[in-house]
């Protein structure tokens, strides 16, 4: 079965506990810090307890809220930072069900970055010495506060441009208000000023890969400091490129569609699997030796949640014809799926060997 299909029949008190505990096994939070909230398909709010060690919080030690109702329900109290969570959810209505907050290390090292005069400082007097006249929209002042997703491409399509909120207590009513203030303005990452940060998403895997991918980031230019390097953005234009890319993907794979140079896009899943397509137990082995070896990158912080891609080239057992020299047929991951939970049905095979448009079943 699909990782993703598995995560929507999770009870929402031990999806939470997953992610919470996976969070502190990489690294990402401390014991006692972090919390996580999501929202079912009632609106029912599930927020961790406060304090305990985060590794091995107990389903049954969540928090839960019933719609239109002010107590909270559990063993423990909620997380003191329950207003933030109620905060970005009535911010974002649309597309916020899930929210995390975590201690990352350099993440937090941004956050408690000094900066007394941003236009004078020397990150900013490299990114704004005069350009060409078609770059001029390249100079964006970015605070040096929050890590800059312009400087690589997949933190800037998980992430965007992220937002700052100023030091306020953890757990006051004025840090739940700050918050509420910046994710209405678009943002789905916020620093914490000397605290921070937080992350919202349609599900909990969405919060977490933009986490991961701005602490990643924040990570990478934390290191191209000491080389004595300024990091460099990304022109404007190839943002703006990737973003109209992604579009156009998402409404290709959407529909019946043959790819460039007649290589098809064949459907993974197990229905698509009943309509005829015999698998060999050769591309059985092959896929789940590819889940994993990219299972392993995943544990070895190689990777991110949804970043890289692997790919595993058949054998020519598909061919129809062995003068067929062109013939190409192979696996490789999916986009936008946990690469620390995929599964052999989640690899794509891209093919221009085999026959791989959708039968007609009459539905």
């Amino acid at each position: 079965m699909s990782s993703t299909i598995n995560q929507q029949f999770l009870p929402p008190r031990e999806l939470l506990v997953s992610w919470l505990a996976r969070l502190y096994r990489h690294g990402l939070t401390t014991t006692t810090g972090g919390n996580l909230s999501i929202l079912d398909d009632e609106n029912n709010f599930f927020i961790t307890p406060s304090g305990g060690d985060k590794a091995i919080v107990p389903p049954e030690n969540v928090a839960f809220r019933k719609k239109g109702e002010k107590q909270f329900q559990g063993p423990l109290a909620p997380s003191m930072e329950w207003p933030l969570h109620t905060a970005a959810y009535k911010a974002r209505p649309e597309d916020c069900r899930a929210v995390l907050h975590a201690h990352s290390i350099s993440l937090v090292a941004f956050s408690m970055t000094q900066c007394l005069d941003i236009q004078n400082s020397q990150h900013f007097r490299e990114q704004g010495k005069k350009r060409k006249h078609d770059e001029k929209d390249d100079c964006v002042i970015i605070d040096p506060r929050v890590p800059d997703t312009r400087c690589l491409l997949s933190a800037w399509q998980s992430c965007g441009q992220v937002a700052l909120v100023p030091y306020c207590l953890p757990g006051s009513m004025k840090l739940a208000e700050e918050c509420q203030k910046a994710f209405e303005t678009g943002a789905t990452c916020v620093i914490l000023q000397n605290h921070g940060v937080v992350t919202i998403g349609k599900t909990l895997h969405e919060a977490y890969d933009r986490f991961v991918s701005l602490e990643y980031l924040a990570k990478s230019i934390v290191h191209s400091i000491t080389l004595e390097s300024v990091p460099k953005p990304l022109p404007l234009s190839i943002l703006q490129h990737s973003c109209n890319n992604n579009k156009k993907q998402s409404s290709i794979l959407g529909e019946e569609h043959f790819l460039p140079g007649a290589i098809n896009l064949c459907p993974s899943s197990v229905i698509y699997y009943q309509r005829g397509r015999i698998i060999t137990s050769k591309e059985k082995e092959d896929r789940k030796s590819l889940c994993n070896f990219v299972r392993r990158a995943y544990k070895q912080n190689l990777i991110t949640s949804s970043s890289g891609s692997f790919s595993c080239r058949l054998e020519h057992e598909y061919r129809s014809s062995m003068d067929n020299k062109d013939g190409l047929s192979f696996l490789i991951t999916p986009t936008n799926v946990d690469r620390n939970a995929i599964q052999s049905s989640d690899l794509c095979l891209i093919s221009n060997e085999i026959e791989c448009s959708h039968h007609n079943d009459g539905n």
